[in-house]
């Protein structure tokens, strides 16, 4: 990846978070919130993607890059309740199953350098 690629990747995802303001005052309503609102927050969830992405692709040879999956899975969950606008149902409550996922997930993360660690050490 070229720096010429990074710095126009940073443009566009800066520059993503205000298409909102295009859209003209008082318009539609989808849900609770005004269309304005609702382009602003699913624009700053997939620019949140986006920048996800963009570091995976950094850190490509890197021993730690499966970490990054987490928040690239968690902000596209995230997106995809904005944009199908399911804020009101049960897929954005609260849930046990989803806290031990993410506990889990981190104590293998915590588990794979430990071992890397003492792999590192024995070397």
């Amino acid at each position: 990846m070229t720096i010429y690629k990074i710095v126009a990747f940073i443009v566009v995802t800066t520059l993503l978070i205000y298409l909102h303001d295009l859209i003209p005052k008082g318009s539609g309503k989808i849900g609770k919130s005004s269309l304005r609102v609702y382009f602003y927050t699913v624009n700053s969830e997939l620019r949140f993607l986006l920048v996800w992405f963009l570091v995976y692709a950094l850190a490509k040879g890197k021993i730690w890059r499966f970490v990054i999956w987490l928040p690239i899975l968690m902000t596209t969950y995230q997106l995809l309740i904005r944009v199908f606008s399911l804020q009101a149902t049960t897929y954005n409550d609260f849930n046990f199953k989803f806290v031990i996922s993410l506990l889990v997930f981190i104590a293998l993360i915590i588990f794979y350098f430990t071992k890397k660690r003492k792999e590192y050490t024995n070397e």
